[in-house]
């Protein structure tokens, strides 16, 4: 896979991450997953699993591992970022000056700023302004149905297809985001059908 030619970077690692990443490379997409520690990010290409959160997912080829992430960001213009919510803000201002110009970004993280309780979408705009198109996907199963909506995928259709709805709206209620809003999860959207 030429990593440069992604349909869609995740940032993010863990086990929603991986879930999701895994998912995108199963309905067809070049997907780059990146997490923050090298040494971790180098396990799962060995073993081309998560065997610490899904272990019994064997990564698709079209899934490219990266820990570089001026790298991971230069593949894709689509960004899906994964991170724990108290670190949501700084992976974001880390982000924000290696993204390409064209860049569009969709998270699914979950809950509020931990230290002002703030809501995420505001601490987004603050780190990344207002010229970059936004959107949130909703909703998070636990790891085990994660697993299994990993290996069911009629399942995981089932449960994207709320999520994709959720976020083509807040596409589509962004002014920025308006005219993006089905192409900006053109990556996903195949999993909803």
């Amino acid at each position: 896979m030429n990593a440069l030619n992604a349909a869609m970077t995740v940032i993010g690692a863990g086990s929603y991450g991986t879930a999701l990443a895994i998912t995108l490379a199963r309905n067809g997409h070049h997907v780059v997953l990146w997490g923050h520690d090298p040494k971790h990010i180098a396990t799962l290409q060995h073993d081309r699993c998560n065997a610490a959160f899904l272990p019994d997912v064997p990564f698709p080829d079209t899934l490219h591992l990266e820990s570089d992430l001026a790298t991971a960001l230069a593949a894709s213009r689509d960004i899906l970022v994964v991170v724990p919510s108290h670190v949501f803000g700084q992976v974001l201002r880390q982000i924000k000056p290696l993204m390409r110009p064209d860049a569009r970004l969709v998270w699914a993280t979950k809950g509020l700023e931990a230290e002002t309780g703030r809501l995420l979408q505001d601490v987004a705009r603050e780190a990344l302004g207002d010229a970059i198109p936004l959107a949130v996907i909703s909703g998070r199963p636990s790891r085990k149905s994660w697993r299994q909506a990993c290996r069911r995928r009629s399942r995981w259709r089932r449960r994207i297809r709320s999520s994709l709805t959720i976020c083509k709206a807040c596409c589509t209620a962004a002014r920025a985001s308006a005219s993006i809003s089905t192409r900006t999860l053109s990556a996903c959207s195949s999993a909803g059908r």
